[in-house]
C-alpha cells in the first residue's frame, strides 16, 4: 500500500532547512557615503514587508530634492517590485513608468532614467525595448552594465554572466551592495561542489564582504565542515560594526542544529526577535525556538512557539511541517496529539493543515478514525483534490474496512484518472481479498502511469498472494514500456475464504 499526498505535503517528516540565505531580505552592510546610495541598496534588497516604509522614506527625499533623477530612479524601482508582487495592480507599473520618465527628463546625461525605464519594460515583458533603451544611454556605468547583464540573463543569454558580475564587483566597489546579493544567489543556483566553494572563497577574499562570508558559512554547513562555519560566524559577530540580524539568526540555528548548544542559540535567537526583521523571519525564529523547547521536553512552550510561528508565517504548511517533524524526530509522539488539537482549533478552514494533521493521526498516532475526520474536512474545503480521497481510503485500509477504502480510491480516480497511487492501492486491496485478476489489472494501470511502482510492488507484502504468478513477475520486472500489450484478464477471482474483510454483491 502506498500513502501519497500532493508533492507539497508528501513525506513532510523531513528535516527542513531553516537557515536563511543572508541579507536578501534586509539592508546589506555597506560603506557608501550618501543617503541615496543607502536607499538604492534598500530598494533592491529590503524585504517586501517593509517596501511601503521605504517608499515613504524616498518620497521624503524627493520632497527635499525634487530635481534628483537618482531619487526618482530609486522610487521607480520600488514600484516595480510592488508590481512584481501584485501584477494585477497596473497602477504600480504606471507609477514606475512615470517616475522613470521623470528621472530621464531631469537628467538625460546620467544613467538613472535609462536604467529605470529598462526595468519597467523588462517587468512588462518588453525585453527588446529594455535592451534598446539601455543601448541608447549616452554614458556607460556599472548600473548600465549590471542592468544589461541581468536583462541578458532573463533573455536566456547567460554564458559569461558570473564572470561579468564578478568583474563588475571588483572594478566598481561601490556597486557591491547591489551586485553581490545577485551574484551570490546566481552562484548558488549555477554552481555546486568544489566549484561553488572556490568561487565563494574567491569572492570573500576580493570583496571582504560579510555577505560573501555568510554564504561561505552556509556552504561549509553543506559539506559538514562545522568548525569552519563556526569560525566565520564568530569572526563576523566580533567585528566592530553591529552584527546584522540574519547573522545572529543563522548562527543561532546552526548552534542548535549542528553543535547542540541550545542555550547560546536561544540567546541569539531571542536577541534577533528584538531587531527590525519581517514577520516571515520572526516565524523562522519562533520555529527554531519551538524545536529547542521540544528538545528540552518543554512541550507547552514548544507549542506556543510553533503556534506563534504559524500566525506569522507566509507559508503555514511548511511551518507546520517543521513543527510536526520536531515532535516526531525527537520522539515526542505522546505530546504530538495535543499540539495537533491546538492547531485544529487555532487554524480552522485550512485544507492543507487538515491533510497534514490527518497524516499525523494515521501514520504517527495510529488514530485512523480521527485521520479520516481530518481528511474529510480537507475534502470539504478542496473537493477536487484527489490526493485527499486517496488518503481517506488509506485510513480505511488501515482499519481493514476495504469496501469504504475502495469507494474513496474510486473517487480519487474519478477526479484524476492518472492517479497511479489510487490505482495501486486498489490493486493491494484486491490482492489481499483474493481477486487476483483485478489486482493484476489495476497494478498494470498504475505501473503504466508510474513505472517506479514496479519496485514498490516487488517488496509490498500486500501482494504476497499473487507474488508467484507469472503475470505479477512480468509486471514488476519487465520494462514498463513493454507492458502495454501484456494481456491481463479483468474477470474477478473468487474471494479467499480466509479473508472476511470484503465481499461483493
Amino acid at each position: 500500500m502506498v500513502a501519497k499526498l500532493p508533492k507539497k505535503l508528501c513525506r513532510f517528516f523531513l528535516s527542513l532547512s531553516l537557515l536563511l540565505f543572508p541579507a536578501f531580505y534586509s539592508a546589506v552592510a555597506f560603506s557608501l557615503p550618501d543617503k541615496l546610495s543607502e536607499l538604492e541598496i534598500k530598494a533592491w534588497t529590503e524585504h517586501d514587508e517593509f517596501l511601503s516604509e521605504l517608499e515613504n522614506e524616498v518620497v521624503r527625499v524627493i520632497q527635499l530634492q525634487p530635481s534628483s533623477a537618482y531619487a526618482h530612479y530609486i522610487l521607480s524601482h520600488i514600484f516595480i517590485r510592488k508590481f512584481s508582487l501584485q501584477p494585477l495592480q497596473e497602477e504600480f507599473a504606471k507609477k514606475a513608468l512615470e517616475l522613470a520618465q521623470q528621472a530621464l527628463e531631469l537628467d538625460p546625461q546620467t544613467e538613472f532614467g535609462y536604467v529605470a525605464l529598462s526595468h519597467v519594460f523588462e517587468a512588462l515583458g518588453l525585453r527588446d525595448n529594455a535592451k534598446e533603451i539601455l543601448n541608447s544611454a549616452p554614458t556607460e556605468s556599472w548600473r548600465l552594465k549590471f542592468s544589461k547583464i541581468s536583462l541578458a540573463l532573463s533573455m536566456g543569454k547567460e554564458s559569461n554572466t558570473l564572470s561579468e558580475l564578478e568583474t563588475l564587483a571588483n572594478v566598481y566597489p561601490e556597486s557591491r551592495g547591489l551586485i553581490l546579493p545577485f551574484l551570490l544567489g546566481l552562484m548558488a543556483d549555477s554552481l555546486e561542489g568544489v566549484s561553488l566553494q572556490d568561487a565563494l572563497i574567491r569572492i570573500e577574499e576580493t570583496t571582504h564582504s560579510s555577505l560573501a562570508s555568510q554564504a561561505l558559512a552556509l556552504r561549509f554547513i553543506e559539506t559538514q565542515e562545522y568548525d569552519k562555519t563556526e569560525a566565520i560566524y564568530v569572526k563576523l559577530l566580533t567585528a566592530p560594526n553591529n552584527p546584522e540580524p540574519e547573522l545572529r539568526i543563522n548562527y543561532g540555528i546552526f548552534l542548535s542544529r549542528f553543535k547542540e548548544q541550545d542555550e547560546k542559540a536561544e540567546t541569539l535567537l531571542r536577541q534577533a526577535l528584538q531587531d527590525r526583521v519581517p514577520d516571515v523571519v520572526k516565524s523562522i525564529i519562533h520555529s527554531q525556538l519551538g524545536v529547542i523547547a521540544v528538545k528540552r521536553n518543554q512541550v507547552d512552550l514548544a507549542s506556543r512557539e510553533f503556534i506563534q510561528a504559524l500566525h506569522l508565517s507566509s507559508d503555514k504548511t511548511n511551518t507546520l511541517k517543521v513543527a510536526v517533524n520536531a515532535f516526531v524526530s525527537l520522539k515526542k509522539i505522546d505530546r504530538l496529539q495535543e499540539f495537533c488539537d491546538v492547531v485544529n482549533s487555532e487554524f480552522p478552514g485550512n485544507a492543507a493543515f487538515y491533510a497534514i494533521l490527518g497524516q499525523v493521526y494515521s501514520e504517527e498516532l495510529k488514530l485512523h478514525t480521527r485521520a479520516i475526520d481530518s481528511y474529510k474536512k480537507a475534502i470539504v474545503l478542496e473537493p477536487r483534490n484527489s490526493a485527499y480521497y486517496n488518503a481517506v481510503g488509506l485510513s480505511f485500509y488501515h482499519l481493514e474496512d476495504f469496501l469504504n477504502a475502495l469507494d474513496f480510491f474510486d473517487q480519487a480516480i474519478q477526479l484524476d484518472p492518472t492517479d497511479a497511487v489510487a490505482l495501486y492501492n486498489k490493486a493491494c486491496i484486491y490482492s489481499l481479498s483474493g481477486f487476483q485478476q483485478l489486482a493484476l489489472s489495476h497494478l498494470k494501470k498504475a505501473i503504466l502511469i508510474d513505472p517506479s511502482l514496479q519496485d514498490v510492488a516487488r517488496h509490498d507484502r500486500d501482494f504476497e498472494k499473487i507474488a508467484d504468478l507469472p503475470l505479477f513477475k512480468k509486471l514488476t520486472t519487465q520494462n514498463a514500456g513493454l507492458l502495454e500489450n501484456l494481456p491481463v484478464d479483468h474477470a474477478p477471482s473468487p474471494v479467499h475464504k480466509e479473508d472476511k474483510r470484503m465481499t461483493f454483491q
